[in-house]
């Protein structure tokens, strides 16, 4: 079940994280900042393909994390010293994430959990909210960097993105508390009791860190970007990150053993 963990989080995260560049559209920012997104890019893959080696051997899915493993490599080296990109480019090794994230939901769903489209679904929304927060982040730290050069809209964009998606997640959780129904022993119980059930904390703390309060957070921060205040704004994010890295953490543990899509 490790190995899904990670594997789940490798992948959907490697395959949305190039997306985001659509967020500042034509916009250059600094050369390093290029080279990090695509670095990073790359260590998600990289930890994928092992994952894939070891559960699955030689297949397809192994193929295909191969190909974007050099797909990404590829582009790495295109555009190593550019600060400009094309997005459409960027973008093409995400088919590969996705294309895997499909064929992974049907090993990962338990017997009897939910639709395997909703695992995909869940797992897209789960890689979407890392990757947004772990971008925006970034993408303040080098706007302090470029000293303003790039316009705060565009720090903003991101900002809103990531509080969409957690909007998202917070309503699709209070939905859940009262229509899924989590066992223990074998038995049914609504998840709103079993949150408060032993078996069931972790998951309550991970709402906690991974939604509700980096809502919370984003708020502050989209008030502290109105004010131009992007230092106070990018301290704000960097906690953001931790707490959602660990919130998305437990989502996928309950939803990989207990089939809880949340």
């Amino acid at each position: 079940m490790l190995l899904y963990l990670i594997l789940s989080s490798c992948i959907s995260f490697g395959a949305i994280y190039p997306l985001l560049c659509w967020t500042h559209y034509g916009v250059p920012v600094m050369t390093s900042f290029q080279r990090f997104n695509f670095c990073l890019a790359l260590f998600s893959v990289s930890v994928a393909l092992p994952c894939f080696v070891i559960i699955e051997g030689l297949s397809i899915s192994t193929g295909l994390t191969f190909v974007w493993l050099i797909v990404l490599l590829c582009l790495t080296a295109a555009y190593w010293n550019r600060e400009s990109i094309h997005e459409w480019i960027v973008s093409i090794p995400s088919i590969f994430g996705i294309l895997l994230l499909v064929r992974l939901a049907p090993n990962i769903a338990p017997d009897g959990a939910a639709p395997r489209l909703a695992f995909w679904t869940i797992f897209v929304l789960g890689g979407l909210i890392p990757a947004s927060a772990v971008y925006s982040t970034i993408f303040g730290h080098w706007f302090l960097e470029t000293k303003g050069r790039v316009p705060v809209l565009h720090l903003t964009n991101c900002v809103r993105l990531l509080g969409i998606v957690l909007g998202l997640r917070a309503t699709w959780d209070a939905v859940a508390l009262f229509t899924v129904q989590a066992r223990v022993f074998g038995e049914p119980m609504p998840l709103w009791r079993y949150l408060a059930h032993l078996d069931g904390i972790l998951l309550g703390a991970g709402i906690l860190a991974g939604t509700i309060l980096p809502l919370a957070l984003v708020i502050m921060v989209h008030k502290t970007l109105k004010i131009r205040s992007t230092t106070s704004a990018t301290g704000l994010l960097y906690s953001m990150v931790i707490a959602i890295l660990l919130g998305d953490m437990s989502y996928r543990y309950y939803a990989i053993a207990n089939g809880l899509i949340l």
